[in-house]
């Protein structure tokens, strides 16, 4: 009554085909077993999602970059697409920006923060880096210094010990905060 091709592999690298009759009175555990697979899959659901705490709002354009203080658990700054830069304190999120300053005409591509989270830099598509002290107060919108570049900025990280900071475009430059011209200037001949 049974027919072997039905039981055998065509190939070596095959599964053996295995009948199964899906009649539910011969099942009588599978709802049981579906509702326990369902209850453990929400319940891995919620052990790995990750909590959504809260929105900082006051942007009016889209956020393109953000850095977080690394000496400071709740200050981080944000940098918009229409060259605002906003200075936010977590804690006290529901009171909105600590500090905002129009910083730059373009986007800002990239901000960093100075190790000891003293100072941050920012890279613009103005073809400026500012250097911002990350404790000023409110009123005080000038940053404390300005660096000119001859091309648009993609990016900028901050040297972990030193006074140095590094931004990527066209080329990518190492700058000295107490210096005005680049250190050092690396370019690809494309």
């Amino acid at each position: 009554s049974r027919d072997r091709r039905d039981f055998t592999r065509a190939r070596a690298s095959e599964i053996v085909p295995v009948q199964r009759s899906m009649a539910p009175e011969l099942h009588p555990f599978e709802k049981a077993r579906e509702y326990k697979r369902a209850v453990n899959a929400v319940k891995l659901d919620r052990h790995f999602a990750k909590p959504f705490v809260g929105a900082l709002s006051g942007h009016f354009d889209g956020v393109q970059s953000m850095a977080k203080n690394p000496s400071s658990l709740s200050m981080i700054v944000s940098g918009a697409c229409d060259g605002e830069i906003r200075r936010w304190c977590l804690t006290e999120q529901r009171q909105g920006a600590r500090w905002t300053s129009q910083a730059h005409s373009g986007f800002v591509r990239g901000l960093a923060f100075s190790r000891n989270g003293h100072h941050f830099v920012s890279a613009s598509d103005d073809k400026t880096v500012k250097l911002w002290s990350a404790s000023a107060p409110a009123s005080s919108t000038e940053p404390l210094a300005t660096y000119l570049g001859r091309y648009p900025f993609t990016g900028v990280d901050h040297h972990w010990k030193d006074h140095l900071f590094a931004t990527s475009g066209a080329t990518v430059q190492l700058w000295d905060t107490s210096r005005s011209e680049a250190l050092q200037s690396f370019e690809w001949g494309a």
